[in-house]
């Protein structure tokens, strides 16, 4: 099993949708633990400023969370 990941910031709004509806589908592979996603970083809500920081530096790779 593969899968591919994309960083949507630059990507157009038409790619961007058709790219969810597609990982939509897949939401149950998922939740079934099939696949996982690539996190790059957990913050709590008391590090929201450094989470912004963390954003805009643009060095992450995968999703940047924030666990409340």
């Amino acid at each position: 099993f593969s899968y591919i990941e994309t960083v949507l910031r630059s990507r157009s709004l038409e790619e961007k949708a058709g790219t969810t509806k597609v990982l939509y589908g897949e939401s149950a592979l998922i939740e079934k633990a099939e696949i996982k996603p690539n996190l790059a970083k957990i913050f709590n809500p008391e590090d929201i400023r450094d989470t912004h920081k963390y954003i805009e530096s643009n060095e992450n790779f995968g999703k940047v969370v924030l666990k409340f």
